[in-house]
């Protein structure tokens, strides 16, 4: 396939009800250049989905905004790796306050580096899931959870239930 041009990006996004500024489409461009160059030093994705990385990375997690419920304001993302879809989330719906929960070390910094080079105010959580969700200020917090690549369904609900609210909902 390969990269989508940042016009053809900005249509597919809007088709699936998630304009994005041009503001935005920068910040996608940028975490496009920031994912490459870390992923050049360790594995955040394969080098196929890096070149289509708009398409197999970033739209699909633009796919999940439709389905966030009206009125969430929280997000937690288990098992972030490289912010896919957490920190997507975080950088085309600002109002969202994400949580990234990450046990590898080297892939929790590069998600707060690259935060804080997008402007995005997400959360990175460095440990495992199951340790996290313990402490009081992540137990129970959140309105909706994301995990992608995380194991089997059973696996996904065990790390990820404890992080919401009642009522919450798990993409």
């Amino acid at each position: 396939m390969g990269a989508l041009t940042q016009e053809a990006f900005a249509r597919a996004a809007a088709a699936l009800g998630v304009p994005l500024e041009r503001e935005v489409l920068q910040r996608f461009a940028r975490y496009r250049e920031l994912t490459a160059a870390a992923n050049a030093r360790f594995n955040l994705t394969s080098s196929v989905a890096l070149a289509d990385i708009e398409r197999v990375h970033f739209l699909d997690a633009l796919s999940l905004a439709p389905l966030l419920p009206r009125g969430t304001t929280s997000l937690v993302d288990v098992g972030s790796g490289g912010g896919f879809p957490g920190l997507v989330l975080a950088a085309a719906l600002p109002e969202l306050r994400v949580t990234l929960v990450e046990a590898s070390r080297k892939r929790a910094a590069f998600l707060r580096e690259t935060a804080a080079a997008l402007g995005v105010a997400a959360r990175v959580e460095e440990g495992r899931a199951e340790t996290l969700a313990r402490a009081p200020e992540l137990r129970e917090a959140s309105d909706a959870a994301t995990a992608r690549a995380l194991g089997a369904l059973p696996v996904v609900l065990e790390l990820t239930l404890p992080f919401l609210r009642a009522g919450g909902v798990l993409l």
